[in-house]
């Protein structure tokens, strides 16, 4: 039997990696938020969330003795996975979500449509110790990129009691969810309001964005409520209040690759789930018993009618449905899974750090958030410095608002001058030399900038110096291969052919390693 830190009675440090974000949505509660705390129940388990913007990560990611990165697709993670490796403190990398067929709707859409952002995060999940999955879709998908995986279903912390429900025929049927469920709602809006509108004793309650809100517009309005869009408790809070809850989920590949959250979280909260016949919902609901499933819209209507008229039917649905998640879906029922895959990848954990005294250390800085049930977690929370961070950068990008970006990211740099980041974002925004040089001067290892310089060169004739910053990206990340794409560009500018077309050869290669098997694309 392999010694593990479980057995071995060592405390041991996990990081969980967000990308920058001040959100606290579904995802993040379900991937990142509610497994760390059940983590963190464990002896001698400590668990730190922290997303890239925090100033304390450059320690973290080097300490760490796991890491796990939920949505970060960054080229300076390659350095660090590499040196995470050579020091034995293994990195997993998560996939939720199919990137490679994403809809427009997403806001990550822009992102994942171009093909050098979809083969860094293959490589990402490639150079990886493990791959983590949140359904067993995405292991189909994505499990040829690395053979150590691993699926951990979305899961419950902790639902309230069944509720009674009130004595009264008239029953509310609702859908809350992000605005990338557009084109979904869109399929079912028609079908849905002429079936509210036939029955007097049935309104529609949707917790939405704006655009998803204005497919009911036909709808009168003592017919329908809106739940502003909120946070994951408000969301439960709505939810709690349905009759019926509805998830239409159209046969497209992003949505076969979702999570079955939207049952678990009607059937936690005392709603009956009515739920697309899709490969999420296939293994958790037993259509007729703890939810229903449909193909059609017209199904879908149908299954409604039999709801509405029948509320004895529904109520013994929602108590079955009940009864599956309490035993089944628990968050902290499943977090000893979770553990012991870690502790494969991690035999024996550091004995040259001290996991309780650097959680004790970021436990104390400003925006550090706990709580007094989990004693061993800790959420880095956005201080000053970080909320300038993230906001400078998304002003920047924003091309009416780029003088205010600028500033709040110059302010990031006072505050914590050591910090590469704001540079590196100014430089890469602003195309400035001296910002990249400077990011650089605090990060030697940071390939965006790297890359970034280079690229600043080359646009300027400037081809030997880019040639040089081209080939120091590609001694930083190995096998990558977006610093020989841009050498080979520098090699045309500098007239030696045979060398570009080399470095082309050798760029394309790379990115064959990557390239998705089978009728998939995507770059």
């Amino acid at each position: 039997m392999v010694a593990s830190p479980i057995m071995s009675g060592r405390s041991w440090l996990i990081v969980q990696l967000d990308a920058m974000h001040r959100s606290r949505g579904g995802d993040w509660y379900y991937r990142t938020f509610a497994p760390g705390r059940a983590l963190a129940a464990l002896s001698g388990v400590y668990v730190v969330n922290v997303d890239q913007a925090h100033r304390k990560l450059p320690q973290l990611l080097e300490q760490a003795d796991v890491l796990v990165m939920n949505g970060v697709c960054s080229p300076d993670l390659l350095p660090v996975l590499h040196q995470r490796k050579q020091a034995r403190r293994p990195s997993v990398f998560e996939i939720n979500d199919d990137v490679q067929a994403i809809q427009k709707s997403n806001p990550l859409a822009g992102f994942f449509a171009q093909a050098e952002n979809l083969r860094l995060f293959r490589r990402l999940a490639l150079s990886s110790d493990a791959v983590q999955y949140s359904v067993p879709e995405l292991q189909r998908i994505y499990g040829w990129l690395n053979q150590r995986g691993r699926v951990f279903l979305n899961q419950i912390v902790a639902p309230p009691p069944l509720r009674t429900p009130p004595q009264s025929d008239q029953v509310t049927v609702g859908w809350g969810g992000s605005a990338g469920h557009l084109e979904d709602m869109l399929e079912v809006a028609p079908a849905l309001m002429a079936f509210v509108q036939a029955h007097p004793n049935v309104t529609l309650h949707l917790m939405c964005s704006d655009k998803i809100w204005g497919l009911f517009d036909e709808l009168p309005a003592e017919r329908k409520r809106r739940t502003p869009v909120g946070s994951i408790d408000d969301y439960y809070g709505f939810v709690s209040q349905l009759d019926i809850g509805l998830a239409p989920n159209r046969d497209a590949g992003f949505n076969r690759a979702r999570s079955d959250v939207k049952f678990l979280e009607c059937a936690a909260f005392g709603a009956v789930a009515v739920v697309q016949r899709l490969a999420p919902y296939l293994d958790s609901v037993n259509h007729g018993e703890n939810g229903f499933l449909f193909d059609s819209t017209l199904e879908l209507i149908s299954v409604l009618e039999r709801l509405v008229a029948d509320p004895a039917e529904r109520q013994r649905v929602r108590t079955n449905a009940h009864a599956y998640v309490t035993s089944e879906r628990i968050q902290a029922q499943h977090a000893a899974e979770r553990l012991a895959f870690y502790a494969e990848l991690l035999p024996e954990p550091s004995t040259t750090s001290d996991p309780a005294q650097l959680f004790t250390e970021l436990a104390t800085l400003e925006g550090a958030e706990r709580s007094d049930d989990v004693e061993r977690y800790v959420m880095l929370g956005h201080s000053r410095y970080e909320a300038l961070l993230h906001d400078g950068l998304v002003l920047l990008q924003d091309g009416n608002q780029r003088e205010r970006g600028e500033s709040l990211l110059r302010q990031a740099v006072q505050l914590e001058p050591l910090h590469a980041l704001p540079e590196l974002f100014l430089g890469v925004q602003l195309d400035s030399e001296a910002e990249l040089r400077a990011a650089l001067l605090k990060n030697p290892r940071s390939v965006q900038a790297t890359l970034a310089l280079g690229s600043h060169y080359l646009e300027r004739g400037q081809s030997m110096p880019a040639l040089e910053r081209f080939l120091a990206a590609a001694e930083l990340a190995p096998g990558y291969e977006m610093p020989f794409a841009y050498a080979a560009r520098a090699m045309q500018k500098l007239g030696a052919m045979n060398e570009a077309t080399e470095f082309e050869r050798l760029a394309q290669a790379m990115a064959g390693s990557v390239a998705q098997p089978g009728p998939a694309t995507g770059g």
